[in-house]
């Protein structure tokens, strides 16, 4: 039977252990993100594009996707150029949000992988997504679509239901169901694209791609409408 000294022991034993596996944890996470991070700027350099650490503008969108949500938000590692003759850019957006109960406080960090695509042209708002991640069903409109598969994964929320009918053309709709879930927005002359992950590089310019063939699939009413098909 252990003694009270033998308790004491014990106890300061269980600390340090956990002290030096919580430091083994934060080394290699450490790591791996100093890893991660000459990886983009090695993504960066080989497509000609500027990597800059922070940029605390972002971390000032309006709400919409991840953005507007919780506290202490940061905007890292931004990547930004041209990519298919469209302006672009890719950060890593976090922030962290807290909550409590029964006299009890936890703070959560919440990261994200976010995409932006320069439109030629201010388009009405859409929004598109799986319902699992664009969050409330407040919004959703209904719209005639041919393909079923997309009307069954894919949740669309707009403030022109004619436009989104319009944009969302078959091509396009296929698209997206062939590649898998994915949410995008467009706001402005702006298309936004996120992901509950910081994205490693290979997903960074894949998903670029898809970004780049929604723009390209837009049909050119859409632009004879809101601007100049020239433009692409």
């Amino acid at each position: 039977m252990l003694g009270r000294d033998g308790v004491i022991a014990g106890i300061v034993l269980v600390f340090v252990v956990g002290a030096v596996i919580a430091g083994v944890i934060w080394y290699l996470a450490l790591r791996a993100a100093k890893a991660r991070v000459q990886l983009l700027r090695r993504l960066a350099s080989s497509h000609g594009w500027t990597f800059t650490g922070e940029v605390p503008v972002y971390t000032r969108q309006r709400a919409g996707g991840p953005f507007g949500r919780g506290h202490s938000r940061t905007a890292r590692n931004v990547i930004a150029g041209r990519h298919r003759d469209l302006d672009v850019e890719v950060f890593d957006y976090a922030f962290k949000t807290t909550e409590t109960q029964d006299q009890t406080t936890s703070t959560q960090m919440n990261r994200f992988g976010i995409w932006s695509v320069g439109l030629p042209a201010k388009l009405p708002f859409l929004e598109v997504g799986p319902e699992a991640l664009l969050g409330s069903g407040n919004g959703f409109v209904s719209l005639d679509l041919e393909n079923a598969e997309f009307r069954r994964s894919y949740r669309v929320r707009c403030d022109d239901p004619k436009f989104a009918t319009i944009l969302l053309s078959p091509r396009l709709t296929e698209l997206l169901v062939a590649y898998g879930e994915v949410c995008w927005r467009i706001d402005g002359n702006i298309l936004w694209s996120w992901d509950a992950e910081h994205p490693g590089p290979e997903e960074i310019v894949d998903r670029l791609d898809l970004l780049a063939d929604v723009v390209g699939m837009i049909p050119v009413v859409v632009w004879a409408e809101y601007g100049p098909s020239e433009a692409l």
